[in-house]
């Protein structure tokens, strides 16, 4: 436990950050998720309204410094990469 005043306070500071972060992230994964079912589902037109509302909490996180910024670009690069195989069916052999 903290001796001083200033330790104390920091202590406060850091729960408030750290129950702000876990929401964050905890909205990340979320709507990770919904984009699964969107790509499992195979509906182009759902996954690119999650796809928006996921690159906006990304573009947030990563202002933040929730996440960092390439870890932000390399999740929306990975959930584009799907958005182009939804678009394009893979060729029958």
């Amino acid at each position: 436990m903290p001796i001083t005043k200033s330790g104390w306070k920091r202590m406060r500071t850091s729960a408030k950050s750290r129950a702000i972060n876990r929401d964050i992230k905890s909205r990340i994964m979320t709507s990770h998720k919904a984009l699964d079912k969107f790509f499992a589902t195979g509906s182009l037109e759902e996954y690119d309204k999650g796809l928006r509302g996921f690159f906006s909490i990304l573009d947030n996180a990563a202002k933040k410094g929730i996440i960092k910024k390439n870890t932000a670009d390399r999740r929306k690069s990975n959930a584009m990469r799907k958005r182009t195989k939804l678009q394009k069916p893979a060729a029958k052999a």
